[in-house]
């Protein structure tokens, strides 16, 4: 669900279904801040928290001036208001706390690969990234720091894989850093003393296998969750306009 508008003060974007939408404000309800130039914001309905209310969302209420009281109040312009089937740009989702609790790719604990090409998002919104049909996109923007990147959340019992394998296309000359990391394991990553450097492309499709992690750099619990993370021109600001695709990405045995 996207909205485009302009105006002064917050304004409330507010979801009512059956059955409702877990977890709070975050989840089925956003405060936008406006501004007086039109911007879009996407209501990513994707994450598995949405499933059954896809299907059942009786109501979206927008209360403008949030908070609010007096005879003067800024004016409201929305010039769009839709639901889509297009793809996600990260960029412009405002219910990010869904994708931050929701670590949507989950891995079912029994096959031999374990598909992570979707549901990324950017940390500072400094990348612009669309996936769909199996690719992701992934566009830097002049607003890039140094150590921006984008992130792939994952959950489940990590431990049998020995490979993460990746086909990508990119600028020659582009490089890209493959990192694995949570709050309960031993970070692992390309471009260090001990382990593969940095990953280079040369304008063309080509393939990469992270490999010579192990179970300590991967959780281990059904329930644990960590996260995939690619830093695109590592140590760099700026970049716009640059671009990675990415038509596969998957943890192998």
């Amino acid at each position: 669900m996207s909205i485009t508008v302009s105006g002064g003060g917050d304004l409330i974007l507010s979801i009512t279904s059956n059955p409702i939408i877990p977890g709070g404000s975050g989840f089925s309800e956003v405060t936008l801040t406006l501004t007086e130039e039109p911007k879009t914001y996407e209501f990513d309905l994707s994450f598995p928290a949405y499933e059954a209310v896809r299907k059942g969302i009786k109501k979206v209420t927008i209360l403008p001036n949030a908070g609010q009281s007096g005879e003067e109040l800024p004016d409201v312009k929305i010039t769009a208001f839709e639901f889509s089937k297009e793809d996600v740009n990260s960029a412009l989702v405002c219910n990010t706390e869904a994708f931050d609790v929701d670590n949507p790719n989950i891995y079912d604990g029994t096959s031999d690969t374990f598909n992570i090409n979707k549901n990324f998002g950017s940390n500072d919104g400094a990348y612009i990234v669309t996936w769909g049909e199996g690719t992701t996109l992934i566009e830097l923007t002049e607003s890039k720091l140094e150590w921006s990147y984008v992130k792939s959340p994952v959950t489940g019992n990590l431990q049998s894989f020995t490979k993460l394998y990746i086909k990508f296309k990119g600028e020659a000359g582009m490089v890209f850093k493959l990192k694995l990391e949570s709050t309960s394991t031993t970070a692992y990553e390309t471009g260090s003393a001990t382990t593969q450097p940095d990953i280079v492309c040369d304008g063309t499709e080509q393939e990469f296998e992270l490999t010579g992690f192990t179970a300590a750099n991967l959780v281990g619990s059904d329930d644990a969750s960590m996260w995939v993370l690619i830093f695109v021109e590592p140590g760099e600001a700026g970049g716009a306009g640059e671009k990675l695709e990415i038509f596969s990405f998957e943890f192998r045995k």
